[in-house]
């Protein structure tokens, strides 16, 4: 009767290591767009502060994706995470030995956060290569650069 729950238990860990990891992705992403600036606070007031992630930004950011008619928190996720391991990979070999931990999906949140927004960039540019996008924005520059902005406004 129970001899599934060691495969049901594996399956609910991998979906929360997964739910985990695009959280993390989103938290970089809010985090490098609008951080904390405790010294502007210092100058202007408590106010300037907090930046996204006080705010919820990232989980804002997941569910306005996921509201979609195609729930897309996870392929944009991935996006972002192709962009910066070819931001990493495009800056030689050297750069990736500090990067042998992280997996592809843990690249964006283990980046500086200068680093994030060049990966961000790659992405504006349209300088990320269309094979590693997956669906459905795969070979489709236009969505990309839709998605993206419509990240950056979010």
């Amino acid at each position: 009767m129970y001899s599934n729950l060691g495969n049901f238990n594996d399956e609910m860990l991998n979906q929360s290591t997964a739910l985990n990891d695009v959280s993390n992705t989103y938290k970089a992403f809010v985090e490098a767009i609008i951080p904390r600036t405790p010294r502007l606070a210092v100058i202007y007031g408590r106010i300037q502060y907090y930046g996204a992630l006080d705010l919820y930004t990232d989980e804002y950011v997941i569910m306005s994706l996921n509201s979609l008619l195609i729930p897309l928190a996870i392929p944009v996720a991935e996006i972002i995470n192709v962009a910066a391991a070819q931001l990493v990979y495009s800056t030689g070999e050297n750069r990736l030995q500090n990067y042998s931990r992280a997996s592809t999906w843990e690249l964006f949140f283990e980046l500086l956060p200068i680093e994030r927004l060049q990966a961000i960039s790659l992405l504006l540019l349209r300088n990320v290569s269309l094979i590693e996008i997956p669906v459905p924005f795969q070979n489709n520059q236009g969505n990309i650069l839709s998605i993206t902005m419509l990240l950056i406004r979010l």
